[in-house]
């Protein structure tokens, strides 16, 4: 932590201020006091390892004089404020430090062999004329998607499907092995 300017001197004339520092936890018990720096110069850095939980922290900059002491002001941080914080001719600058989480992790992976393409084959008449209809069969009767061009065909995963329109048909089939975002035996 860095003061970076403070509106407090000392009792004597052109001196520089005693600095000290005085920090609450946010329950508002006292959980730092820093020493002294005598005629502190800005910066003035107090190292200050303080394990933080949550809430808010009021932070208070104090000059030391002879007869007491005197605040030059008040700022208050969370576990996650960063930066300058000001506060009148206060100035402070805090740098908390976040510690480093490192998550390990280990699994096995499966590897199946790629099954065969789907073959699809006409049932019945394949002379046909514009409008009539033909009946197209995978040789997968389930875990199977048709499409017509690039466009899926909600619905149609059977074994059959009945086309009366132009196009390209085709279907995709995923292996049991994969269904749902689960595993089964092959």
């Amino acid at each position: 932590m860095r003061i970076l300017d403070a509106s407090c001197d000392d009792i004597a004339i052109n001196t520089a201020p005693d600095l000290y520092v005085k920090i609450r936890d946010p329950q508002g018990n006292f959980v730092v006091t820093t020493g002294v720096q005598d005629n502190a110069s800005f910066p003035a850095i107090f190292n200050i390892n303080l394990q933080l939980g949550d809430g808010t922290y009021e932070l208070e900059v104090r000059d030391d004089d002879t007869f007491g002491s005197e605040s030059c002001g008040y700022v208050y941080f969370t576990k996650t404020t960063g930066g300058i914080l000001t506060s009148g001719g206060l100035e402070v600058q805090v740098d908390i430090i976040h510690p480093v989480q490192t998550v390990q992790s280990s699994g096995m992976v499966t590897v199946y062999a790629q099954p065969s393409p789907p073959i699809i084959t006409p049932a019945g008449v394949i002379n046909l004329c514009d409008g009539e209809e033909v009946e197209l069969v995978a040789d997968y009767d389930q875990d199977i998607q048709w499409y017509q061009d690039t466009s899926v065909l909600f619905g149609e995963i059977f074994q059959q499907l009945h086309v009366n329109n132009e196009g390209l048909y085709w279907l995709e089939y995923t292996s049991p092995c994969w269904l749902q975002g689960t595993i089964r035996s092959c």
